[in-house]
């Protein structure tokens, strides 16, 4: 609910849109999660055919789910279901923290320079076998230090495979918050999976 438009261009190229429908379907996020009906210069959809929603347009307010994406024009369930374990609407946070980033999205970050591009491909090749650290090509790149910051977060998506003590396995997934001061270690805010 929080990130810039950037990086849901990179998290859309790295689901394997191409980068001109990212920054399409970018738009049409940030469209439907901010409070107006002014239309986003980068593929906005305030205008747009929204036969499919109960409401007939944007819904102009955060994400309660990420499923919701569903809902917004050029989201297929397929393209939904591959963005699932990268995305979250509960973290608050407008970054990506850098333990849990995936060099190749970083890859995919519109504007990074060409030095960060070789750098983050050795990584992603080599990792820290080569000597170097994901966090100092971040340091190194003034794109990506808007995107990627070690913040803590409320909210966790978690993606898990659950084997029984038979054997049979099962994924769950869900999203989770910690919240300050509270008496629950966590709260559960979203769960598929078996009960």
């Amino acid at each position: 609910n929080q990130a810039p438009t950037s990086l849901l261009q990179a998290l859309l190229v790295t689901a394997g849109i191409d980068p001109g429908e990212a920054a399409t379907l970018a738009g049409r996020i940030i469209d439907w999660r901010d409070d107006d009906m002014a239309r986003n210069t980068d593929g906005g959809s305030e205008t747009l055919d929204y036969a499919g929603n109960r409401n007939g347009g944007p819904k102009n307010a955060p994400f309660q789910t990420i499923l919701e994406l569903a809902q917004v024009p050029g989201f297929s369930p397929d393209l939904v279901e591959r963005l699932m374990p990268f995305a979250t609407v509960y973290s608050g946070l407008a970054t990506v923290h850098p333990d849990i980033v995936d060099p190749e999205l970083l890859l995919n970050v519109p504007g990074i320079d060409d030095a960060t591009a070789s750098r983050l491909r050795a990584f992603i090749a080599g990792g820290a076998k080569n000597g170097e650290h994901l966090a100092d090509i971040i340091a190194g790149d003034q794109i990506l230090t808007t995107v990627v910051r070690a913040e803590l977060s409320r909210g966790w998506r978690v993606d898990a495979v659950v084997t029984s003590e038979h054997g049979n396995e099962e994924r769950v997934e869900g999203d989770i918050a910690i919240l300050p001061n509270d008496s629950r270690p966590f709260r559960v805010l979203s769960y598929t999976g078996p009960l």
